[in-house]
């Protein structure tokens, strides 16, 4: 960001970040139009290998041939090169304080909280009003120092932050729990931020609670849309899975499958409390198990290799 109070300028400019090599024959350059006077996140891809051993900062005047000011003081955080972090398939660099753990029958990002400060990149999601997204998570409570109610927020935004999409659950989770938050307009989203928000005062953020998030999915999530809590007692294995699935639930009376669509691609009636699926013709993907006993159903996420 760039402290408005120290420009001189009156009229629109832009922050300008240049890396470059000693030759200069190959500059990277970001810009961001107008420039924000407020902490914001940028992000660049990089399209072919190089060298960088300088860095440039200007605040750049739109009028004439684009002159750089003198004056204003410029805020850089410290900055990040890696293959930013895909929140569908827990590909690329890991956030800051991040690890892959596989618990329940899938991988979670197991991250401990900072504050407002865990925040990181992400591979850029696009979305429109008629899709949703879908996730679980639960916050490890031996671990938060809230004493009193506290809430998980869990929220996608923008390089520029002008259009977040905050999900939360109050009070949060200890338990893994499936939510799901359907968007009213088309967004793109490169940014992710965690918090384990306390109800006292300002709905301040704390730090330390460890929070595991498991793989989002993206699309028309019709099919799931009623399924709040993910049940401890259904089973599903091997997950990633190639050939041959199984699903475990006491008294399973019928499984079937959806895809991220909300369409209904599998559909077999059990014959005992463990269910083999043949699921080997099915392209890879993301697919929803929907298991039903006597009691009612039960939805889980697998990943078909």
């Amino acid at each position: 960001m760039i402290k408005k109070d120290t420009s001189t300028y009156t009229a629109k400019a832009q922050a300008f970040i240049q890396f470059f090599d000693s030759a200069q024959k190959s500059p990277v350059i970001i810009t961001d139009n107008p420039l924000s006077a407020t902490n914001k996140v940028l992000t660049h891809k990089v399209f072919t290998t190089e060298t960088f051993t300088s860095l440039q900062l200007a605040d750049q005047s739109e009028t004439g041939n684009w002159n750089a000011l003198a004056g204003p003081i410029m805020y850089i955080s410290q900055v990040q090169f890696g293959i930013p972090f895909n929140v569908e398939t827990f590909a690329g660099d890991l956030p800051q304080g991040g690890t892959l753990v596989d618990t329940l029958g899938a991988s979670y990002l197991k991250i401990r909280l900072n504050g407002w400060n865990t925040s990181f990149p992400i591979v850029p999601v696009v979305v429109d009003q008629t899709q949703s997204v879908q996730f679980s998570y639960w916050i490890d409570k031996d671990t938060s120092t809230v004493t009193g109610k506290a809430q998980a927020f869990v929220q996608l935004f923008d390089s520029a932050s002008l259009h977040p999409v905050a999900v939360t659950d109050n009070p949060f989770s200890a338990t893994n729990k499936m939510l799901t938050h359907k968007f009213l307009a088309a967004e793109t989203f490169t940014g992710l931020q965690l918090a384990d928000q306390s109800e006292v005062g300002l709905w301040p953020a704390v730090a330390g609670p460890f929070m595991y998030l498991s793989e989002m999915t993206f699309g028309v999530i019709s099919a799931v849309k009623d399924v709040a809590v993910a049940d401890m007692s259904l089973k599903t294995y091997p997950n990633p899975v190639t050939d041959n699935l199984k699903v475990s639930l006491a008294g399973l009376k019928g499984v079937a499958l959806y895809d991220v669509t909300g369409k209904l691609v599998l559909q077999q009636i059990a014959t005992g409390d463990i269910q083999d699926i043949s699921v080997y013709k099915l392209e890879s993907g993301i697919y929803f198990v929907k298991a039903y006993n006597t009691s009612g159903s039960y939805t889980t996420k697998i990943v078909k290799k």
